[in-house]
Formats: structure tokens, C-alpha cells, sequence
């Protein structure tokens, strides 16, 4: 009985620890639908979702940690025909996403990447979003191509 009672203790004493230390303080996964322009031609975006391959919708993380910076983290997603998948990073600083009355962070050319293969190239965020709602423009331009990704959960 007493081996089982200390047993716990250290699990407990464990499991408040890792919480103690955690830099994440909120981890949302959405699904948010996405309509894909490249150089003025719409294009169709897949995913595999619940192992499901979907059209126009991807997974994205919104990680926030305890000083209130927020990563918005897309899973890999196929744009248009090509044979390799994508996924894009942005890393906002608390400062740069200032709060409206409806509850919701305010992003204004906030710098990312956009990755294809090994390639990443620099990208901007535009729009506002909350735990529950959000609308976010991403732009991505490389040599002659413009990507725009409105996305919408």
C-alpha cells in the first residue's frame, strides 16, 4: 500500500512539473477552408484529414505560449497539381497583434514562410482571428508567381 501511495506521488509530482515548465499555454487545431489563387487562376487544394483526402480544407495549429506569442503552423497540404506537398509557419509577437472589442488578435503583414520541398520562401499574414472564428490572407510571391490563400474558419 505504501509503495503504491509513493508510486503516485512521483507520478503527480511528475505530471505538475511538466504543466509547471510547458510553454504552451493554448494548442487549437482548426480546420479552415481554403480558396488558393495562383496568378489569377483558382486552384484546388487537397489534404488528408481524419484519413480522408479532402478538397479546399487543411489543418492548422494555433499555438500560443505563456507570454502570449502565437505560432499559426498549417499541417501539409497539395496545391493545385503538384506531386509534393506544402505547409506554411508563422510566428507572431504579442506586440504586433493587438487586440479588438470582438476578442480577436488584429494581423497586419505579419512575415512567415511558405515551404515547398526544401524551398522557403518569405510570406506575409493578413486578417484576424480568435480560439473560435478567423479570416487570414496569406501571400507568397516567388520569381513571377503570386500565391494568395484566403482562409476562413
Amino acid at each position: 500500500m505504501k509503495k503504491k501511495f509513493i508510486i503516485f506521488l512521483i507520478i503527480l509530482l511528475t505530471c505538475t512539473l511538466s504543466s509547471v515548465f510547458a510553454k504552451t499555454e493554448l494548442k487549437k487545431r482548426v480546420i479552415v477552408s481554403v480558396k488558393a489563387i495562383s496568378n489569377g487562376e483558382e486552384k484546388r487544394i487537397t489534404s488528408r484529414i481524419n484519413g480522408k483526402t479532402i478538397e479546399n480544407k487543411i489543418k492548422v495549429d494555433i499555438v500560443r505560449d505563456k507570454d502570449g506569442n502565437i505560432e499559426i503552423i498549417s499541417k501539409s497540404f497539395r496545391l493545385g497539381k503538384m506531386p509534393f506537398t506544402s505547409k506554411f509557419y508563422f510566428s507572431l509577437n504579442k506586440k504586433d497583434i493587438p487586440l479588438n472589442k470582438k476578442n480577436e488578435y488584429i494581423v497586419k503583414k505579419a512575415k512567415g514562410y511558405f515551404k515547398v520541398l526544401a524551398t522557403k520562401k518569405e510570406s506575409f499574414l493578413e486578417g484576424f482571428f480568435n480560439e473560435d472564428h478567423g479570416k487570414l490572407i496569406l501571400t507568397s510571391k516567388r520569381k513571377d508567381k503570386t500565391l494568395t490563400m484566403e482562409m476562413i474558419y
